[in-house]
């Protein structure tokens, strides 16, 4: 896994969400992929390569097929509602 270090410009953490139709990509040399940004104060870089890293499939367990992922137990918690909200 590779972090970024440096952001590339101040728009990497705005507000804003910029939505390109999927025709951009055709005319482009750059190939579309999908990107994860930490901002925060004091961020512990190790540990968090460390908790990602954790996630990520083994060698094995990539060859093993999604048939094997299914079966894979789940560490998040379940998934309910908590709150309601009335309008």
């Amino acid at each position: 896994m590779h972090l970024l270090h440096s952001a590339r410009g101040p728009d990497q953490a705005g507000p804003n969400l910029v939505i390109e139709l999927a025709q951009y990509w055709s005319t482009t040399e750059l190939k579309p992929s999908q990107e994860i940004v930490f901002i925060g104060i004091r961020i512990d870089r190790a540990k968090l390569t460390q908790l990602l890293d954790s996630a990520l499939l083994t060698d094995a367990e990539m060859a093993q097929g999604e048939r094997a992922w299914l079966a894979y137990p789940d560490p998040l918690p379940a998934w309910g509602v908590t709150h309601s909200h009335t309008h």
